[in-house]
Formats: C-alpha cells, structure tokens, sequence
C-alpha cells in the first residue's frame, strides 16, 4: 500500500476539511477529493495504488496549495495560510450576473476563494483567441505566450507561481514553448496571477467557467474578465 508523508500542519488541514465536509475519516475525504477531480478514476487513492501526483491534483482541485514537498500551504481556510497578493481582500456583499447570448454567468470579478472550488475552465479568450476546456495553468501559459510573442521577454518571475527554466516536481509542469515552469496551484490564486499580468501588460482575457455538483453554485456558470483601457 503506497504512503505519503504529511506534516503535522498538513493533517491539521486536512481534518479540518475532513470536518467542513462531514466525512467521517481523511481516508474517505482524500477518496471524494481524487473522485471529484474528474479524472475518471473512482477508487480510494490509498488502496488503488495512486500516486503521489494523484494526491498533489486532487488537493489542488480541491482548492488547496502545496509546496514543493507536496504539503498543504493554504487553500478552503486561506487564515492558515494568508496571501500577501491577493488582489480582493473584502468580502463582497453580493455576487452579480450577467446574460449572455441568453446564458447567464455569475460575475466573479469580486470573488473569494471559496467561490472557485470545484470549478472547471469551459472557455478561456486571451486577446481575442478562444481556448476550449483548458486547466488554469494551461491559461496562465498562454498568457505568458501571448505577452513572450509581443516581444517582452523580461517577465519577472514570481517565485509561488512560475520561474525560469525546468521545474517538474512538487507539483510543477515545465512548459518548453515559453522556457517557464509554472506550479499548479488553485484557481483563485492563479486567477489572480492572470488578472495581475492581463492588467499590467494591457491583454484582454475573458474565463467562463462551470461549478462541478459539490461547487459553490452547482450546475451554474461564471465569468471572469479583465477589459484594460
């Protein structure tokens, strides 16, 4: 039976999620987290023989970021891990919505971490090009392209997120058509690296993406857009 070792930081984490959710040990948490990753396997990853990759992706989908040992940084419970970058630091009142074509999105321009676990990118337009059922560092990727083919090659690199050259473990996938490792964390943190870039480098980017059944918004879909002036 395959192990993983944990921090004691990292099971602290891992029961509270296991009590937010209700289930009644971390085996059958970590089992629904890899089950709800949608990778098409439905077995317990203690038993079936899943890797420690499996492990890293599955509490990432839950929303949570690891290091690059693999533990547990932050994510459902940003207090235990608090973000300096995070760009919203109030709680919004309400979330809007948007029609169109006769589809109504939730805007999630002002929204917290929680509102982006379960979530799946249905579409990601970067500069006009549309990118179908792509992952969050996939987008970021593109991004990066987009603003390397402009010809700005001095990208300053942001350590938690990407950096220059080959970076494969702990959860980090090296990309060779832009020469950038980039780490796969959760979609609230990487939605922010995005905005921050589409902003500063003048890109418009638009993101529709679908809450799976456990999400926040069951069945819904949202938005997410940066419009530079």
């Amino acid at each position: 039976m395959p192990r993983v070792l944990i921090s004691e930081q990292t099971y602290k984490t891992l029961t509270l999620l296991n009590k937010w959710e209700g289930y009644s040990t971390i085996d059958e948490l970590l089992a629904n987290l890899i089950t709800e990753n949608d990778r098409g396997n439905h077995s317990s990853p203690l038993s079936s023989g899943e890797t420690k990759t499996n492990f890293v992706e599955a509490i990432e989908a839950e929303g949570s970021e690891t290091d690059s040992t693999g533990q547990i940084t932050s994510g459902r419970f940003p207090e235990l891990s608090p973000d300096s970058t995070r760009r919203n630091t109030r709680e919004p009142t309400s979330l809007n919505s948007v029609v169109e074509k006769g589809v109504e999105y939730i805007d999630l321009s002002n929204g917290m971490p929680e509102d982006f676990f379960f979530t799946k990118i249905v579409s990601a337009k970067i500069d006009n090009q549309v990118y179908r059922d792509q992952k969050w560092s996939i987008v970021l990727n593109l991004l990066l392209r987009n603003i390397q083919n402009r010809g700005i090659t001095n990208i300053v690199a942001v350590p938690q997120y990407w950096v220059n050259g080959i970076k494969t473990t702990g959860g980090w996938q090296y990309f060779h058509d832009i020469k950038l490792s980039i780490h796969r964390t959760d979609a609230y943190r990487t939605w922010q690296q995005i905005e921050n870039l589409a902003h500063k480098y003048k890109i418009p980017v638009e993101i529709k993406l679908g809450w799976r059944k456990r999400g926040k918004y069951p069945s819904s879909k949202g938005i997410l857009r940066v419009e530079p002036k």
